[in-house]
């Protein structure tokens, strides 16, 4: 099920007399559920999930466990989990390098750009992360994490010459 409700900011300070630009962007998706698929798989068949375990787990983790290991054929409804988050997407810095400096070189301008994308979140999805499908463009109606990869963090390096 797709977030029936999403939001979106981005916030831009200038510097310096606006030589460096500071911007961050912050993601924010709730009204909708998850399965999820990794720790159902985990406490039904190879007994080695959290509720399982750990004797202090909560009590709603291990009810759970309880559940899909005694009536796995008619429930996964403990592993359907609130997805609601809130994701620092990017944060980027951009330096533009003095007009004297630039000009000797023979460029009209340059510019060092640092971003990084994924920075981190809050949720309390207790599963890898809410925004992992692993039957992404499929038809089935239930979204699952089950063994998909979260959005990766990385960060990048550039430096921009106009000539």
């Amino acid at each position: 099920m797709a977030p029936r409700f999403e939001t979106s900011a981005q916030l831009g300070l200038d510097f310096f007399q606006r030589r460096l630009r500071i911007t961050g962007s912050f993601d924010h998706k709730s009204g909708y559920s998850l399965l999820n698929g990794t720790e159902r798989i985990r406490c039904q068949s190879r007994n080695n999930c959290f509720g399982t375990y750990d004797k202090d787990a909560p009590l709603w983790m291990q009810a759970r466990a309880v559940a899909v290991r005694e009536t796995s054929g008619n429930t996964q409804f403990g592993f359907m989990e609130n997805a609601t988050f809130t994701r620092f997407r990017e944060l980027t810095a951009i330096w533009t390098l003095p007009q004297r400096l630039v000009s000797k070189t023979g460029a009209k301008d340059a510019t060092f750009v640092f971003s990084a994308r994924n920075l981190h979140k809050w949720t309390k999805y207790s599963g890898i992360d809410p925004e992992s499908d692993s039957d992404a463009g499929s038809t089935i109606s239930t979204q699952t994490d089950f063994q998909a990869a979260p959005p990766p963090s990385y960060f990048i390096f550039r430096f921009n010459v106009t000539f």
